[in-house]
């Protein structure tokens, strides 16, 4: 969505905190200088914030009046052709206290300052909202929402091509209606339009200040499986609203592919369990390994979560999370989807893990590491081999079993296992080959009894 810039000095900083808690209720997203340094390349961080900003936000007060970074602000934005709203939060001339403060410091430390200058735009500030006194009301709050809303709508306008269809251009139009009934039709309407206006139309919708334009947009989308609109759903991912959160990143996933992985990735760290869920197991289904790194920091104790956790690592497949899932197998030993997912991914560091579970497992653990270690196959046969001498019979029975089902691939290390040091073991794989129809096995068994 579509950002306002606040300019303000932070001996305002309370001001503009209730300021940002009513633009977020209100669905409308901002940006501001939260405590950036100088150090820290501000002007060209709000440079880009303020370039990309259809409107600034300029708090007035007696601070602010005299501050270089806000006139840089609001004069650069000026500069630009933004549109400025001027909201006055105290009045100049009526607080004396920063040049009583100006005065103490030259007496203290005997220095002497520059009187500051008020800029004569603040004190002819015309069209402008006072928050200020008396006149901090709901209503002229309200005033001030509508404003903002007014211009992130006709921002919004500006940008849909003029060769559109006279119906898209309509139906955009009404996407900025007072009218909730009026802005429902136009999502509506766009979502049976087949043009690629109306694509573009919908994908401007999600900048709306209005929050069910945006998650209607977005559910729209990603039923038309829009990859034009991927770069802004990823934007739309962190929006202070639920419910275009939850259809953007359903949009996200019906979408799929390689492009929305970074949108799912910043979805790892919501709030709702049930949407963190939900991008855990797009993530898994697309498969690219550069989620692995940001789904093994997930800190979560819910069973589901974490159940969806290892089955993704599983699908994704990547040994990088090799160690992440068998430090989780020593401390969650029964937890299946974990044993499933080291199957899945096949790497050598997890087989002794692995086995070891067969001592001690339960039958439905022993099963999965059965199952796990089949689906590994050849790569696990050495290891396998070497358990034949475990101490217990039931243990040196399930590997015996293992071997068998992995079959043809498990024949050549067999076959080299017949000269083991350990006669119990020669005489297991002996038993192993006689249950393979290959000619390997069926040769190796004729040289050993002639």
């Amino acid at each position: 969505m579509s950002h306002v810039f606040i300019s303000y000095s932070h001996e305002d900083a309370d001001f503009v905190a209730k300021l940002i808690e009513y633009c977020q209720f209100e669905g409308i997203d901002v940006w501001y200088d939260d405590g950036l340094n100088a150090g820290e390349s501000w002007t060209a961080q709000i440079d880009e914030a303020i370039t990309n900003a259809p409107a600034i936000i300029l708090i007035i007060s007696p601070s602010s009046s005299v501050s270089p970074y806000v006139t840089y602000e609001w004069a650069f934005a000026k500069g630009l052709g933004k549109k400025i709203i001027p909201v006055i939060c105290e009045t100049i001339n009526d607080n004396h206290q920063l040049q009583t403060d100006i005065d103490t410091i030259k007496q203290e430390h005997g220095v002497k300052l520059p009187k500051p200058q008020v800029h004569p735009d603040f004190t002819i500030v015309n069209h402008h909202i006072e928050l200020s006194g008396r006149n901090n009301t709901p209503q002229n709050w309200k005033k001030l929402i509508n404003q903002i809303r007014g211009v992130l709508d006709n921002f919004l306008l500006t940008n849909l091509s003029p060769d559109a269809p006279v119906e898209v251009k309509n139906a955009y139009a009404n996407l900025k209606s007072p009218d909730g009934s009026e802005r429902k039709n136009a999502v509506e309407s766009l979502s049976h339009n087949e043009s690629p206006y109306a694509e573009d139309a919908l994908i401007l919708g999600l900048d709306s200040s209005y929050p069910a334009v945006r998650y209607g947009s977005a559910k729209v989308l990603g039923q038309k499986r829009s990859k034009k609109a991927i770069p802004k759903l990823i934007y739309l991912v962190e929006d202070s609203n639920d419910d275009v959160r939850r259809f953007t990143i359903i949009a996200l996933i019906r979408i799929g592919g390689d492009e929305v992985v970074p949108g799912l990735i910043k979805v790892l760290k919501d709030k709702d369990r049930e949407i963190v869920k939900k991008a855990i197991k797009a993530l898994g289904d697309i498969g690219h390994p550069s989620a692995v790194n940001y789904l093994i920091q997930i800190e979560d104790n819910d069973y589901q979560v974490l159940q969806t956790l290892y089955q993704a690592l599983g699908q994704i497949g990547s040994e990088q999370a090799m160690p992440y899932l068998i430090e989780q197998l020593d401390k969650n030993p029964h937890f299946t989807a974990i044993i499933k997912s080291l199957g899945e991914i096949g790497g050598i560091d997890g087989i002794p893990h692995l086995i070891k579970r067969l001592e001690y497992a339960a039958n439905h653990t022993r099963q999965a590491v059965f199952e796990a270690l089949v689906n590994i196959g050849e790569k696990a046969v050495p290891y396998l081999i070497e358990g034949l001498q475990h101490q217990h019979q039931d243990v040196r029975n399930e590997i015996t079993e293992i071997l068998v089902q992995i079959g043809d691939k498990a024949v050549p290390n067999l076959i080299q296992a017949l000269q083991h040091k350990n006669g119990y073991v020669r005489r297991c794989v002996v038993k192993i080959l006689s249950r393979s129809n290959t000619p390997e096995a069926q040769e190796a068994l004729k040289r050993i009894r002639s």
